[in-house]
């Protein structure tokens, strides 16, 4: 059987879309080959992560505000589902010094690891931006110094990239729920 010429270059043509070699497709922005979560090995997953360490482990875990003034945009913006909403980086650290830090109340923060998800944001293929999302659980010190499970939320934090730098500049938390 005789396939004429442009049946046979169609045929190319479309072969060639299917089978382009995955290499080429991981180099395109999600926008191009679909939105999914960056990968735990890849670069913006690993700056993130360190970046939210950061966060609760130096600054939330043991109150340094200086770590805090550099994770957080000039514009930071803070939603509650409980406390309500915080319009300012000055007023969300002064909130924290005063509410834990002062009056010396051990609250920590924990990572459910596996919740997590960091989805990259692009503009004309150019990376500015990520969502992070997932679950933490809050513990207290007891009278006797050992932790205990208070709390249970979702968190979802929107990071800017500055330069080579990541700034927190929103973070609602949310779905709080009490563990008795």
């Amino acid at each position: 059987m005789i396939i004429p010429q442009n049946i046979l270059g169609i045929c190319l043509l479309i072969s060639s879309l299917f089978f382009t070699s995955a290499d080429a497709r991981a180099t395109e922005p999600p926008s191009v080959r679909g939105t999914t979560a960056a990968d735990a090995s890849s670069d913006l997953y690993k700056a993130i992560m360190a970046k939210d360490y950061l966060l609760f482990t130096v600054a939330f875990n043991d109150c340094d505000e200086t770590v805090l003034n550099r994770l957080f945009d000039d514009n930071f913006e803070f939603y509650h589902d409980k406390g309500g909403v915080t319009l300012t980086k000055v007023e969300f650290i002064k909130m924290g010094r005063e509410r834990r830090c002062e009056q010396k109340i051990y609250l920590e923060r924990r990572l459910i690891t596996e919740s997590m998800k960091i989805f990259p944001l692009y503009k004309k293929g150019q990376l500015y931006g990520a969502v992070q999302t997932g679950d933490h659980d809050f513990y207290i010190k007891d009278q006797n110094g050992a932790l205990k499970l208070v709390e249970t939320a979702t968190f979802t934090t929107l990071w800017i990239k500055r330069g080579e730098d990541w700034k927190m500049s929103r973070a609602l938390s949310y779905n709080h729920v009490s563990v008795d």
